[in-house]
């Protein structure tokens, strides 16, 4: 076979497997590029780390890295999935009852198994099995199916795994629905179609198919499934990633094809092990070769665009670190004005989006071996700063960083340039965007910017001026920024940021009040978040506002499950409670 008819084999093969209606136009002449460019074997023909032939396991790897895999069995990457279990289900299932919506939940166990039963009046709706369990450190969430139901049995509610309903909180100990962690979804009481996610739960079977989603950032499974499409995210830019013809065979796309979905039998195990990162290790653990960092076969190589050489793996390269862990970092959310994440998941691509990318990797601050014992809202460790000074060396001199701060030492890099305006998953953490406080469209926008998230007293004229004076930006307000700062450019940013329309800057602004130094809180202000209809904002204005008072509140005086109206009867009483001259002053002394 010739050059050309491989070249010819290769755009033939890819539509036949991707559906030729996927290529055409551009895309087609694309595609001829770059099997032009890739159509020689690889140095090495025989090295494979991307099917599941290639994959042997993290107990493999336990034999000669024992210290390694006890500290991954405690990091939150081992149990990101698992089989519902005594060991792994962490959720009350004692027999606890929920009201909400038009019925009440029973979490519960039947012979070892475990279950979500809806009843209204008493009488059964639906019956949910768990059957596997997401996450361990914050909240938990369940896959499941549905056992007892309305619907017939072929539906696929009772034999496709999907999200159930509702999660369990550590921290307030207690189950809450699934829509009070998630960042945005449709409002609580008009949810779908005019039901409030409550009605919606009762009327409708769970229909979030976990092996449409969740299994692909939550388990280890072979790399090559990610050619499946479906959209899976391979972490390497797709610009770079080229696939060769090898012996008139296509190895790579050809081994699944009947669905595009990751399935259970498909995987390596559950939760993100020892191969989710270093990609399938047999050659190293049965051939005693080099493991390979980059996703590694006879059909494929990844290059930089342009460039005639395969990407070396080299655990050192940012390129390849921050490529391994885009596969799942990479969540597609919302984002502010400067391109930055509102909320977690997406590190990596504000990674690349920000002034280092080239330069710092994921692994420069975080070790994926080891787990973060510090809790919620991890604080700065001095080798997160010592990543920014390996690179901006004149900043390890303590005047030389306070002159260009302007700050005391409690203020460092990460403040300024990395600030916390990002949703976590239970508290707001840093954004992995590195920026510049004088970004002028988070300004223009009234947007959380690094200066004001401390300064929350202060204007944003007050922030333009100062921003001017000590660090020679040329900016000017305009009167156009006025309806994204409540009407005026006078008022204090927090006090704006509180009254935004927008339901992430009250929550940021929330939270920052309840971190911040300043004694005259605006208090009334911080509970009427209380009252919105967004789950996740009233689940982080009530930990904003128990930061504030010293302690949590009661059931009897504020109930996250309740009616709007039952809510609203409550929060008068609060106001009415811990807003006065006299509760206002313990508030004050309280938190000095």
């Amino acid at each position: 076979m010739d050059r050309r008819e491989k070249i010819t084999a290769v755009v033939f093969l890819l539509s036949f497997v991707l559906g030729a209606e996927v290529f055409s136009g551009d895309e087609l002449e694309n595609l001829q590029e770059k099997a032009k460019q890739y159509a020689e074997p690889t140095l090495d023909p025989h090295y494979s780390n991307i099917l599941p032939k290639d994959y042997v396991g993290a107990k493999v790897c336990m034999n000669c890295h024992d210290s390694k895999y006890d500290s991954w069995g405690n990091h939150a990457h081992s149990q990101m999935n698992r089989k519902a279990s005594a060991q792994s289900v962490k959720g009350d299932f004692s027999g606890v009852r929920e009201k909400y919506g038009p019925g009440e939940i029973l979490f519960h166990t039947e012979e070892g198994n475990y279950y979500m039963s809806f009843f209204i009046q008493e009488e059964l709706v639906r019956k949910l099995k768990v059957t596997l369990v997401v996450g361990s450190r914050f909240y938990q969430f369940y896959i499941g199916l549905q056992v007892e139901g309305p619907e017939d049995t072929d539906h696929p509610a009772f034999t496709v795994p999907s999200k159930l309903p509702f999660g369990y909180s550590y921290l307030r100990q207690r189950w809450l629905p699934e829509l009070y962690f998630d960042s945005y979804p449709p409002a609580e009481h008009d949810y779908d179609d005019g039901r409030s996610f409550g009605e919606y739960i009762f009327d409708d079977p769970p229909e979030f198919a976990w092996n449409e989603s969740c299994v692909s950032c939550h388990n280890t499974f072979p790399y090559g499934l990610r050619f499946k499409g479906g959209g899976w995210k391979k972490g390497f830019p797709e610009e770079d990633i080229g696939l060769n013809l090898i012996d008139g065979t296509f190895e790579v796309l050809s081994w699944r094809q009947e669905d595009l979905q990751i399935n259970e039998h498909d995987l390596i195990q559950f939760g993100i092990s020892c191969e989710s990162c270093h990609f399938g290790g047999r050659e190293h653990s049965y051939n005693e070769k080099k493991m390979s960092f980059v996703p590694t076969h006879p059909s494929l190589k990844i290059r930089h665009e342009g460039s005639s050489q395969p990407v070396a793996s080299d655990p050192k390269n940012p390129y390849v670190v921050n490529s391994i862990c885009r596969q799942c970092h990479s969540a597609e959310v919302g984002r502010y004005a400067n391109g930055a994440a509102r909320w977690n998941s997406a590190e990596a691509l504000d990674q690349d989006a920000g002034a280092c990318t080239s330069q710092v990797m994921c692994t420069s601050c975080h070790n994926p071996h080891k787990s973060n014992q510090l809790g919620r809202g991890e604080p700065d460790r001095e080798h997160h700063v010592k990543a920014c000074i390996s690179c901006h060396p004149k900043f390890e001199d303590s005047t030389f960083a306070s002159n260009h701060s302007r700050h005391s030492d409690k203020v460092n890099c990460l403040d300024c340039h990395m600030p916390k305006y990002v949703q976590g998953l239970e508290t707001i953490v840093r954004s992995h965007t590195i920026s510049s406080p004088s970004d002028l469209s988070m300004l223009e926008a009234g947007h959380p910017n690094a200066c004001n998230l401390c300064h929350l007293d202060k204007p944003v004229r007050w922030t333009v001026e100062e921003l001017n004076k000590g660090w020679g930006t040329e900016i000017e307000t305009d009167l156009s920024w006025i309806k994204n700062y409540a009407g005026s450019l006078k008022r204090p940013v927090g006090l704006a940021w509180l009254r935004s329309e927008d339901p992430v800057i009250r929550l940021i602004a929330n939270h920052s009040y309840s971190v911040s130094e300043i004694e005259n809180l605006p208090l009334q202000e911080m509970l009427k978040e209380l009252l919105s209809d967004y789950a996740v904002n009233r689940l982080f204005g009530l930990v904003s506002v128990e930061k504030v008072l010293g302690r949590k509140l009661t059931r009897d005086e504020y109930d996250l499950l309740q009616t709007p109206e039952h809510r609203k009867v409550q929060v008068t009483e609060l106001i009415k409670k811990l807003c006065n001259t006299s509760a206002k002053k313990q508030i004050m002394k309280n938190r000095r």
